[in-house]
């Protein structure tokens, strides 16, 4: 784990007003999730002002700090105070209060607020930072000091029972992350996120919902495979087949379909493509999707694919990968965030003004990320659009300076700390990003897909949100986090591997429904998860239940929906697309009843002449 940087000596009102308003785009926290943490807060309060008053008299102290909790599960951070005069003087001890008052009483409240969860965690955070000095890197063992104070119970011995005798756990450095040699043989990887995924309910006292029924799973699957419900005649073939493995042969049959790989191409074009964008004048989202299509329906390792994106060059009027620098406008800062987002599951861009509050990312970090980027031929300023002639290609010459400054920032791997070279006999900037982000040995990588790719299954991550993997945000199940991101690396990143083990695992093929209501099952993914249409679904979903849906007529293309270049499906999708960044959130007004009354596809539907139910 990384330490904290220590606070300043004062905390003053400024510094408060600015931890509060940046915490604006974490998700909101339930009332007793809120209560629990406050608790925790006011146990190590009372404990650390013990501490503060012995320390004063120059005691070496033995504490235990608070514990960062996200998603309900404590992780263990404990760590030594030094001697001398204590971390937690009076302006801390009322900064913290404050805040923490604050929070508690706006969920108690009911009130809607964001960043709840951002908040709590600074609180916590700021605790541990109170009563721990510039700590080091690396859990281990440290004997006790022979001076020591009386025994003050610690979060260790309040909720773990004692510690064990004689010894004390500091934070040291991360030990190297590496990936086994070989992946997991089929359905050893199902059978291990059973028996986690069983081990975790059973250590939160959670029972289980019943299993999916055949046509709730065949429903699901379809959906999350393809973008669409089952025709009839695919529910009749299945509900024929009587083999034992059914199940498997159908997920087997959806993964190398054409639907599937073009549904996962709309997926991942919501994860790189802003949906604010105009891209009517680069042929819209269609050439992106299409290329993406084209490289899942191959499956093509996932680490190639994002070379082949990161590296692309070419006119933008080409379309294809350089769709992604058009609508990001060729700008290193909007790269470096979308980047960060998508492929290290970090809000890097959060320290693009300033360090980030609650992370150990400096506003240099962020524009030496975003410097990868700056060495793409483009014009000289900001641009607010990208000229479809322009050519994505790699510069000489190009840097990013701090803003409001004239400092050069140079080109910095995240994470990593390492500057890039620009050496004459070495790879471009964005070559060298490439490399490292598609490591075998990066962990963020690898992660960062295996998070996603579970919240697109299961409707939420492991991590949550999706995009904000910091240490501090710690997944609901770290082991089983690591044994997935282990065993996708060692698969050379074979995503439709990913897709089929987690689809037949036992924790996938729960039902949605439930007879008593319990909160934490869904949370726990011990009960599936509701999930939302995207528009593309609803659209592909009323062509499919009306017979509308158009087929591919191209023999040389697998069989599937038409999802390319299809006038009358984009403007619908346009219609009930969600607002950006809202997934959940659906705005109906009179454009959306109107084409759902008698727009092109429900006047098909509906016509003598044309549709496939009445005819």
């Amino acid at each position: 784990m990384t330490a904290h940087r220590q606070p300043p000596d004062e905390w003053d009102d400024a510094q408060l007003a600015r931890l509060l308003k940046a915490a604006d785009d974490a998700p909101a926290m339930r009332e007793e999730f809120v209560r629990e943490l406050s608790q925790r807060l006011d146990r190590e309060f009372l404990q650390s002002s013990a501490t503060d008053v012995l320390a004063m008299n120059g005691a070496s102290t033995t504490n235990g700090a608070a514990r960062p909790s996200v998603n309900g599960q404590a992780a263990p951070v404990v760590a030594a105070a030094a001697p001398g005069r204590g971390w937690f003087g009076k302006p801390r001890v009322a900064y913290v209060a404050a805040a923490s008052v604050r929070v508690v009483l706006a969920a108690w409240a009911g009130r809607p607020a964001q960043g709840w969860a951002a908040i709590i965690q600074a609180l916590v955070a700021s605790a541990s930072q109170m009563l721990l000095p510039e700590a080091a890197p690396q859990a281990r063992l440290m004997p006790r000091p022979e001076k020591s104070l009386p025994d003050v119970p610690t979060l260790d011995q309040v909720e773990d029972g004692p510690p064990r005798s004689g010894a004390l756990i500091v934070v040291e450095k991360e030990s190297s992350w590496t990936p086994p040699a070989q992946s997991l043989a089929d359905g050893e990887l199902s059978r291990q996120v059973d028996e986690q995924t069983a081990a975790l309910w059973q250590s939160r006292g959670i029972q289980p919902a019943a299993p999916a029924s055949d046509d709730e799973f065949l429903r699901r699957v379809y959906l999350d495979l393809t973008g669409r419900i089952p025709s009839v005649s695919e529910v009749r073939r299945f509900g024929e087949n009587r083999d034992g493995d059914r199940r498997v042969q159908l997920v087997d049959e959806l993964l190398g379909s054409r639907d599937h790989a073009t549904h996962l191409a709309a997926v991942w074009r919501a994860i790189l493509l802003p949906d604010d964008v105009d891209l009517s004048r680069y042929g819209g989202s269609s050439k992106f999707e299409q290329w993406l299509a084209e490289r899942f329906g191959a499956n093509l390792p996932y680490d190639q694919l994002v070379r082949e994106l990161l590296l692309a060059d070419g006119r933008v009027s080409e379309g294809g990968p350089l769709v992604f620098y058009a609508a990001l406008k060729m700008n290193p800062e909007e790269l470096a965030a979308r980047t960060s987002r998508a492929f290290l599951g970090m809000r890097l861009e959060c320290a693009q003004c300033h360090d980030h509050p609650f992370d150990d990312v400096s506003q240099e970090s962020f524009w030496g990320f975003a410097a990868l980027f700056a060495r793409i031929s483009r014009p000289q300023g900001k641009m607010e659009m990208t000229s479809p002639v322009l050519q994505v290609r790699d510069s000489e010459y190009g840097d990013v300076k701090m803003p409001e400054s004239e400092e050069i920032v140079p080109p910095r791997l995240p994470m990593a700390g390492s500057v890039v070279t620009d050496a004459a006999d070495v790879p471009s900037r964005r070559s060298q990003l490439a490399t490292w982000l598609t490591a075998r040995e990066n962990m963020h990588f690898s992660q960062a897909t295996v998070n996603r790719v579970w919240a697109h299954l299961f409707g939420r991550g492991l991590v949550e949100p999706v995009d904000d993997m910091r240490p501090e945000n710690a997944a609901i199940a770290p082991e089983l986090l690591d044994a997935l991101s282990r065993d996708f690396a060692a698969s050379g990143f074979d995503l439709r591997r990913l897709l089929r083990e987690l689809v037949l695992s036992r924790a996938y093929q729960l039902s949605s429904q439930a007879v008593a209501d319990d909160p934490s099952r869904p949370l726990h993914f011990a009960q599936m998860n509701l999930k939302s249409f995207t528009a593309e679904q609803l659209y592909d979903c009323i062509a499919v239940a009306t017979q509308q849906a158009s087929t591919t007529t191209d023999a040389t293309m697998p069989i599937g929906l038409v999802r390319f270049d299809d006038m009358s499906r984009q403007s619908f999708i346009e219609k009930f697309r969600a607002p950006p960044g809202q997934a959940t959130d659906y705005q109906a007004g009179i454009p959306q009843a109107l084409a759902l009354m008698h727009g092109g596809l429900i006047h098909n539907a509906t016509d003598l002449s044309t549709s496939g139910m009445l005819r």
